[in-house]
């Protein structure tokens, strides 16, 4: 496929609030990388002279929304907005890099139909402001699950489970339920039941924006690792404010009838207070099974298929507990991380009340009394 081919197929949309500086780098990133390719900017700053006359010189079309409208109202209004078969998604802190190819995943997503989102992958750029810095590779890939009973949502990455992976075009896919937000997303997608909620600014809209591609639709999510971009986050002050902001995690579990998140690896998170854990994960060597670690940081390796008899002789060696002391491991694992909890809980609604407050003086002077007669 031609750039003169492309960019009658897919035009990237961004959104930006409060980062002029981060949207005028990733747009120059793009016309270095793509001269013609069509963009779309979703800008919730309102229209300023400066902005206006940059968008203008660089190709961009602006969408102009209201501040702080939210990033789910400025990403429906862009998709809204647009007319190509095809829709690269991207954030105003991404940086186009000589090997961000656009090409590969249309290929992919014209042969297989069914692909309705196509997700790529993140190199993180860390490091302070003048000094050097260090590149991660940042993957999102996973398996999303609901459990009604628990009222829960688990999230697993693809490296724990079986991976389904196949040839398309000659380029590797990876089976999954969400990516980053990254990736390229067929227009047709884009419904009355496949949007972003409105109600949900931030954080909480990307795990919304699955689950209902999953529970409200056939198409399927796909992981392309060739799909690369750099990301490097602006140290902007005000923005960390809107970032960080909870209240869209509580309109998430309100939606969906959640009180907690299991997010395998990571730990189980309870909608009440998101931020800390209710319990850690066991290590897996604990757990008894095997991760499907990737060989390479670009994709995961696919599971290869074995002969089952030689699959016993093939697994490395490790301790083998029986169900009982696995099931009394987990038992009093989750009894330790409740009871610490519970612990810190407690701590803190003590040394936030008055009488805690009251009486430092006096547990200040006792202390003092108290190293007194240690030191005799």
């Amino acid at each position: 496929m031609t750039p003169d081919q492309l960019n009658k197929f897919i035009t990237i949309v961004f959104v930006t609030i409060d980062r002029n500086q981060a949207a005028k780098r990733f747009v120059r990133s793009v016309r270095r990388r793509y001269p013609k390719i069509p963009i779309l900017a979703a800008d919730q700053n309102g229209p300023t002279d400066a902005m206006t006359q940059f968008y203008r010189d660089h190709g961009v079309r602006a969408l102009w929304l209201p501040y702080d409208c939210g990033l789910s109202f400025a990403r429906n209004r862009a998709f809204e907005q647009i007319q190509t078969r095809y829709v690269m998604l991207a954030d105003d802190d991404f940086i186009f890099t000589d090997v961000t190819e656009l090409c590969s995943p249309i290929e992919v997503m014209e042969l297989d139909r069914r692909i309705g989102f196509l997700g790529g992958r993140l190199i993180d750029i860390r490091g302070p402001r003048n000094g050097p810095k260090k590149r991660f590779v940042r993957r999102w890939e996973k398996h999303l699950f609901l459990d009604r009973r628990l009222n829960s949502l688990i999230s697993v990455p693809i490296d724990y489970m079986p991976l389904e992976s196949e040839k398309i075009a000659g380029h590797e896919v990876f089976r999954c339920d969400m990516t980053l937000n990254w990736g390229v997303m067929r227009r047709a997608v884009f419904s009355e039941k496949i949007r972003w909620d409105e109600n949900i600014k931030i954080n909480g809209e990307h795990e919304d924006f699955f689950l209902g591609l999953k529970t409200n639709s056939c198409w399927k999510v796909c992981y392309l690792p060739e799909l690369l971009c750099d990301h490097e986050q602006p140290d902007v002050s005000g923005y960390h404010a809107l970032r960080g902001r909870l209240d869209g995690r509580e309109r998430l579990a309100d939606k969906w009838g959640l009180t907690h998140h299991l997010e395998l690896g990571v730990g189980l998170r309870n909608y009440e207070n998101y931020l800390a854990f209710e319990s850690v994960p066991l290590p897996l060597s604990q757990l008894n099974v095997v991760s499907h670690e990737p060989k390479t940081p670009l994709a995961p390796s696919p599971v290869s298929k074995k002969d089952p008899s030689k699959a016993e002789a093939d697994q490395p060696s490790r301790d083998v507990f029986s169900d009982e002391q696995f099931s009394q491991m987990r038992r009093e694992n989750a009894a330790l991380h409740l009871a610490l909890a519970q612990h810190k809980r407690r701590e803190l609604a003590l040394r936030q009340s008055w009488s805690w407050r009251l009486t430092k003086p006096l547990r200040v002077v006792a202390e003092k009394i108290l190293r007194s007669f240690k030191a005799e």
